[in-house]
């Protein structure tokens, strides 16, 4: 889901961090009066924030819980202390805070938003799915409360209408690329394949370092809608970057090899991509069952030893096919232009 708000740079929070700690020993030494406890709460709130930013949430609490005691009427206090026990899983405590926030100040829609974010959390899907709707008729066009609101859609099956709030997300912003991924995979709930494939399209073209997962989707739905050189540039943009998922870039090697295989008939660079994700770890027997029913029955052999060297199959396991004849998928296809063409 989205999170709301950027950050300052580390070295920028960890300054403002030990200012309001040296400012906060300065006014805890100096005041004793009505005013110095007030400005007291203040700068215990902004040390319990700077610790938040830090991700010390035990020391944000504490601090944010001395700021209350001190102010009980502390609005932004009680709200950064619920945010903490939102990412503590202290929902039922977050829920109280908000609650009477939310009281003092009924059309307060981020309260809203970060209710239902508690409810998502909790797994009260259809509780999310009201408190963002309450959010939203306050704030029709907030993108993050548009996307997560869609994400709780997504979350339920109800994939037209995160299709329709991605969509009115993408309408009221700009620069948010990552809402057309969200977009493609709704799409693809759907079965809108020509959609999704579109919305996978503007993502990739709009980032210029594309989620390697969202790559490989964006390939394997090209590949099965027969959109085989696209898939190929796709995988070949994927297999080329430096990727610390190893098991990510093995699949990725192994969707290349099965096209260059199976559809673009080029044998030798097909092996040589199926050995490069068998050599990264890549354990699917089953895929690799399935590949060697959908290749050209002449690849067949050189595909199977590759497989059986790596383990992957036993040199008696049986494929569903006789290796004497060839699948439809294997049948030539003149449309299917080769991966240099």
């Amino acid at each position: 889901m989205s999170r709301r708000g950027g950050r300052a740079r580390r070295v920028s929070r960890r300054r403002s961090f030990f200012a309001a700690i040296v400012t906060v020993v300065l006014v805890a030494g100096a005041c004793a009066t009505t005013l110095g406890r007030e400005e007291l709460a203040v700068e215990y709130y902004n040390i319990g924030s700077a610790y938040f930013d830090l991700g010390e949430l035990e020391k944000s609490a504490s601090y944010l819980s001395r700021a209350l005691d001190l102010s009980p009427d502390l609005a932004r206090a009680s709200y950064n202390l619920a945010r903490v026990y939102v990412l503590q899983g202290r929902y039922e405590r977050a829920l109280d805070l908000l609650n009477t926030l939310l009281s003092r100040d009924p059309d307060n829609a981020l309260v809203m938003e970060t209710i239902a974010y508690a409810w998502y959390l909790t797994g009260e899907f259809e509780l999310a799915a009201e408190w963002y709707d309450r959010a939203l008729d306050l704030s029709p066009t907030d993108p993050d409360m548009l996307q997560n609101r869609a994400t709780v859609a997504q979350e339920t099956g109800h994939h037209e209408i995160a299709v329709r709030l991605l969509r009115r997300a993408l309408e009221v912003t700009e620069n948010r690329p990552h809402l057309w991924r969200h977009l493609a995979a709704a799409e693809r709930s759907l079965g809108r394949y020509d959609a999704a494939l579109d919305a996978y399209r503007s993502y990739v073209d709009a980032v210029a370092v594309p989620d390697p997962q969202v790559l490989l989707d964006y390939a394997e739905l090209l590949e099965s809608e027969e959109y085989y050189a696209i898939a190929l540039e796709v995988l070949g943009r994927l297999v080329e970057r430096d990727e610390e998922d190893s098991g990510l870039l093995a699949r990725a090697h192994f969707a290349r090899g099965r096209v260059l295989l199976a559809h673009a008939r080029e044998e030798d660079r097909g092996i040589d991509a199926i050995g490069a994700a068998l050599r990264l770890g890549f354990a699917d027997q089953e895929a690799a069952v399935d590949l060697l029913n959908v290749v050209p029955p002449d690849s067949v052999p050189a595909l199977r030893a590759v497989l059986i060297d790596a383990g992957l199959i036993e040199p008696g396991d049986a494929i569903l096919r006789d290796d004497d004849e060839a699948s439809p998928e294997a049948e030539a296809d003149p449309d299917v232009p080769r991966a240099d063409e």
